[in-house]
């Protein structure tokens, strides 16, 4: 007769998710952890359920690949049968997916996909397995001991995916010492398998880790519970002085950087954001039941792009931008500072020489200037509103030429008046420190090359590894930040001078300037000068001329120019005139030669020896690209 009725696909997906959840909630294996994910067992329920009917609702029944009679009533019976087991079962079997057993209610009959088809369920599958790989699902055959996997479920039944291998489970009493893991709910202890150790218990630093919740802190040789409450743009990981470990609250997840297992929590992503990585300290980067797939976070389970070639990121701007305010009266301040800043620019005696190399004659300045200040989103005008720059400008007209351009290009300290802040949060994807709020500064090359985190400043005796890391008035030494010195005061390693000053015989001095006094090693000459080896001076970078027998000339139209050395030449920096840049041919003597620049948008190589790769004064080469780096799409 006919089977009776098991109820909607809704019904089916917030029964099973209840008892899911609730064991999850529940087991002291999980319990800690699970308000990182949810607020209560309700919003658990909810949300599990909305991911489970993308699963019973699949239209792939219709289509033939999945055996289609009593399926609703084949869900309630595996629903009931995992009801049954312990909170812990229910756990490890169901949520965390060791595989350590499946209940027969729960094995559904095989589909009709041979290994190798695309698929998005394992149900679709002859062999039960639709196996995510590589951006796309495909139907394979279960893991037996030593076949490679990426989790657990893609063995067979009983085995657990360790280090990418198919592995069996050793029972209570097991040697362990070999690395071979322990059953789900057991743990490595002395060599065995045994019940794990609480908080508070001694145990062996080196080797697998012993401990119940948390892990084994080598410095105290006890189980420690992990600190739950890193907020977004705080620092996670390993404490490189206490060796405790923190992780991020709810609403952010550890990414970690270094070997040594430093991290920053980084907020976490959406259903359609950008996101940058899918296992890190605390898993995916992406909110629970997504998957970063190509740059996105998307539903694995019916990710269209499994099923197309497109695999390209929408481009979205980060999220520090403020909308321009009286867009017509900001250019025209805009314009003031820019005549300031290239007045500036020519006046400085040390940097005369680099202002010709970046722009040519003074009359070439503020038009080349433009695309740094309005080019992106993120660019000063772009965020700022007009009493902002007024006074900005104000207080930028009061100072010295050359003091003018290092507190405006941020060789020194910013006037406060000038400080340009954006409206991204700690733990927000930037990039640049002008994305980020106010307190906070962006970690760039953290995520990509040219993508970071808004990372929250510490304060005095807070963690660090660069003096940006610290607020205002502080600086970095042995990981702590400690008060920056002023000019007259003691310096050393382990107290040293701030970001506008340099530690000078002992002491913080100014940066010095052309034809002073210098030593090659301290680094004392102030930008853009480089302390000659010859002369023990500091020396204004020289402009590349004509070439000298080394190199081709690249043609009559260029002057000469292409072709011509450049590079650390002599003990002197040697810099290509306005429209060229300096490709690096020799790397251990980082010499090179002066190649055409290219404009924003042409495609570039990177690095060169002023770091902008082969693009023209505002741009640098980004992703192969010449474009304003506060343009990069990071988010």
């Amino acid at each position: 007769g006919a089977l009776p009725d098991a109820g909607s696909p809704a019904e089916l997906c917030a029964a099973r998710w209840q008892t899911l959840c609730e064991a999850w909630a529940a087991c002291p294996e999980s319990s800690a952890y699970f308000p990182l994910s949810f607020d209560s067992v309700a919003q658990c329920q909810a949300v599990g359920a909305a991911s489970c009917q993308r699963f019973v609702s699949s239209p792939f029944i219709s289509a033939g690949q999945v055996d289609p009679a009593g399926a609703p009533q084949r869900f309630a019976a595996c629903t009931a049968a995992i009801a049954k087991r312990s909170v812990c079962e229910r756990f490890r079997n169901y949520v965390a997916g060791t595989n350590v057993s499946v209940d027969l209610e729960c094995l559904s009959p095989p589909g009709t996909l041979t290994n190798g088809a695309p698929c998005v369920i394992g149900d679709q599958c002859a062999s039960g397995l639709c196996r995510f790989a590589g951006g796309c699902s495909t139907c394979a055959p279960k893991g037996d001991v030593g076949d490679s996997c990426n989790a657990s479920p893609e063995c067979k039944v009983g085995l657990g995916c360790i280090n990418g291998a198919c592995t069996e489970y050793l029972a209570a009493g097991g040697n362990c010492q070999l690395g071979q893991p322990c059953s789900p709910g057991l743990s490595c202890v002395n060599g065995a398998c045994a019940a794990p150790l609480d908080a508070g218990a001694a145990c062996a630093p080196n080797g697998p880790n012993p401990c119940r919740i948390g892990y084994c802190n080598p410095k105290k040789s006890q189980c420690e519970d992990f600190l739950l409450d890193g907020g977004p743009g705080q620092l996670c990981g390993v404490d490189s002085v206490t060796s405790t470990v923190k992780a991020c609250a709810m609403g952010s997840v550890c990414r970690i950087f270094t070997q040594a297992f430093e991290g920053l929590c980084v907020g976490k992503a959406h259903l359609g954001d950008r996101c940058f990585f899918e296992q890190s300290f605390q898993g995916s980067q992406c909110d629970i039941f997504t998957t970063c797939v190509n740059g996105v976070c998307s539903v694995s389970s019916i990710d269209p792009g499994c099923f197309n070639d497109a695999g390209v990121n929408p481009p979205r701007r980060d999220g520090g931008v403020l909308p321009p305010r009286d867009a017509g009266a900001l250019l025209a301040e805009g314009q003031r500072q820019r005549q300031l800043a290239c007045d500036a620019l020519y006046a400085c005696p040390r940097w005369a020489t680099q202002a010709q190399s970046l722009f040519g004659p003074r009359s070439a300045c503020e038009d080349a200037l433009l695309p740094l200040f309005l080019g992106g989103a993120t660019a000063p005008y772009a965020r700022v509103d007009l009493p902002s720059l007024t006074a900005c400008d104000d207080a930028l007209a009061g100072l010295p030429p050359c003091e003018l351009v290092d507190r405006l290009f941020g060789i020194k300290e910013a006037l406060p008046a000038c400080e340009v802040t954006g409206a991204q949060v700690p733990g927000g994807v930037c990039s640049s420190s002008s994305s980020c709020q106010a307190g906070t500064h962006c970690t760039t090359g953290l995520l990509t090359a040219a993508c970071g985190i808004c990372a929250v400043q510490s304060g005095d005796g807070g963690v660090c590894a660069v003096a940006d890391d610290c607020g205002r008035g502080l600086s970095c030494a042995g990981s702590r930040c400690v008060p920056a010195g002023s000019v007259g005061l003691p310096c050393s390693a382990a107290a040293p001078c701030g970001k506008d000053f340099v530690c000078t015989a002992g002491f913080c001095a100014e940066q010095d300037d052309v034809d002073a006094g210098c030593t090659p090693a301290a680094n004392n000459c102030a930008p853009p000068l480089a302390c000659s080896p010859a002369r023990g001076k500091c020396e204004q970078p020289v402009l590349a001329s004509a070439p000298d027998g080394g190199l081709p000339d690249g043609g009559a139209s260029d002057g000469g120019i292409e072709g011509a050395l450049c590079g650390l030449r002599g003990g002197s920096s040697v810099v290509c005139p306005a429209g060229f840049a300096c490709k690096v041919v020799n790397a251990q003597l980082n010499t090179g030669f002066c190649e055409v620049a290219r404009l924003e948008g042409e495609r570039c190589w990177s690095g060169g020896f002023e770091g902008r790769g082969q693009c023209r004064f505002p741009y640098a080469c980004v992703d192969g690209v010449c474009q304003v780096g506060d343009r990069t799409f990071c988010q």
